[in-house]
């Protein structure tokens, strides 16, 4: 050990003597050998009088495995509680989520599907025109697959996203249903949780309640 104590610092560390010139870079190199609890109250700078402050070795305790000896200040503990805070308010505004001013379920995204290109855009003009819809997209070139009458069926068909009112999605089912060629056409409808909200204004605005 003494060998291993002149190596690193030039002269007797185990008595915590200060005939030495120690330097920071010798206590960093000690600690990690032989660890904190090895290394002398003198040596570290604490009772040196040589030394204003700590030795550096002391910062770098925490790196170590060491937890640093309490040197917070009230004016430091003040800032740390205040920058905890502010994080603590900032991630709660993150985790909020919704749309401002849109009470979420308000509109509903509807899905109908067509027969062919003529009987969607049929449909879609007549929704808007009669203010059960603010948009409606028309997708050509899908393929459903299903089964009708015990039968396994595969059928092109056209897409129509609806998007209206909730409290209008009753009266459009109705529409579809009274103006559909099929037997039992599919009217599905999704509340919408939250999107842009401008553009959900605009949707409210453009359906009648």
């Amino acid at each position: 050990m003494g060998e291993e104590i002149s190596r690193y610092g030039g002269g007797d560390i185990a008595t915590g003597t200060s005939q030495h010139d120690y330097h920071d870079i010798d206590v960093v190199m000690w600690i990690s050998r032989h660890g904190c609890d090895n290394v002398p109250r003198g040596y570290l700078g604490i009772e040196h009088e040589r030394h204003d402050t700590p030795a550096l070795s002391l910062l770098l305790l925490p790196g170590l495995g060491r937890r640093a000896p309490p040197m917070a200040t009230a004016q430091g503990t003040a800032l740390g509680t205040a920058g905890d805070t502010a994080r603590d308010t900032a991630g709660d505004k993150g985790d909020t989520g919704g749309s401002p001013g849109y009470v979420p379920g308000s509109v509903s995204a509807a899905f109908v599907t067509c027969p062919n290109q003529s009987v969607a855009t049929e449909l879609a003009r007549a929704l808007v025109q009669q203010r059960l819809a603010a948009c409606v997209n028309i997708v050509p070139g899908i393929t459903s697959v299903y089964t009708w009458q015990g039968k396994l069926e595969e059928d092109s068909e056209v897409l129509l996203m609806i998007k209206t009112r909730s409290s209008r999605v009753p009266e459009l089912t109705e529409y579809v249903r009274s103006h559909h060629p099929y037997e039992v056409p599919e009217v599905v409808a999704l509340p919408v949780a939250q999107g842009n909200p401008p553009y959900l204004r605009w949707v409210g605005d453009s359906v009648s309640p």
